[in-house]
Order: structure tokens, then sequence, then C-alpha cells
């Protein structure tokens, strides 16, 4: 539990939001499409998150960061980060649905989320409290 109780501190003392604003300038960052909020809004609802917060991060220094893992997508607090091409890029909905779904997380749980979703690499699976059920339905979008 102590990490749980790191990750409090790390919000409490704003760690996302300075993450944020070193992330936007090493990358290049843009808001969602309409298309993209709209599919993501039929998994999680139109009111789920701040989707004006959420940035698509791509480009700078993700680049070097793709190269060292296959290509693949991830969430980092209120960014998707995608690589410019590929079968994780912008240019597939289901992905930018899925990655959408981890901020959903991050706006629940906060940064502790990202913690649980590391241990979940490596164990046994995601466990959100309920998140089953949603993550079955943007595996199910996403294919």
């Amino acid at each position: 539990m102590a990490t749980a109780w790191m990750c409090r501190v790390f919000d409490a003392l704003r760690g996302p939001r300075l993450f944020e604003t070193i992330w936007h300038v090493l990358t290049r960052v843009r808001a969602l499409s309409e298309t993209e909020i709209d599919a993501t809004s039929t998994v999680l609802g139109t009111t789920a998150i701040r989707y004006s917060a959420v940035r698509v991060a791509e480009d700078g220094l993700l680049r070097v960061i793709f190269r060292l893992n296959r290509g693949r997508a991830f969430a980092t607090f209120h960014a998707i980060n995608l690589p410019s091409s590929g079968r994780h890029s912008r240019s597939h909905l289901g992905i930018i649905v899925h990655e959408v779904t981890h901020v959903y997380q991050f706006e629940l749980v906060d940064s502790v989320c990202f913690w649980q979703a590391i241990r979940a690499r490596r164990t046994t699976g995601y466990w959100y409290g309920g998140w089953q059920r949603r993550l079955s339905q943007v595996t199910a979008f996403a294919q």
C-alpha cells in the first residue's frame, strides 16, 4: 500500500499537471477531434470524462519511446501517446477509444491507475472495481 500512498502524494503535489506541462513541450499535442470524441463517448458516455482536457501526443520524444516499445500506444494522465504510423496510430479509432479509457481510469482513481496498469501487465490483469465490463466493451470496439 506504500505505492498507493506515494501516488496520492504525487497527485496532491500536482505531479500529473507538471508532467503534462513538460510532456507537451517534448511532444506535439492536439485535442481530440469531434470524431474521436463521438466514438469514445459511445463507450464511456458523453459526460464520463473531460474530453476537452484529453490531448493526443505524437512525435518528438515519443519517436524514441516507440522504437523501444515496438510502437505500442499508451496513456499518461490526460495524454494519449500514439506513434505517427502503424497499427497504434491515430488513424485507428479503436486505439483512440482504448487509450481514452485509460484517461477515464486516471480521472476515477488518480495516478494509482498507472501503478495498477504496470502491475497488471506483469501479473493477472486489470481490476478497477467494476471496470471489467467497460474494458470488455472497449476491447470489443477496438477489434
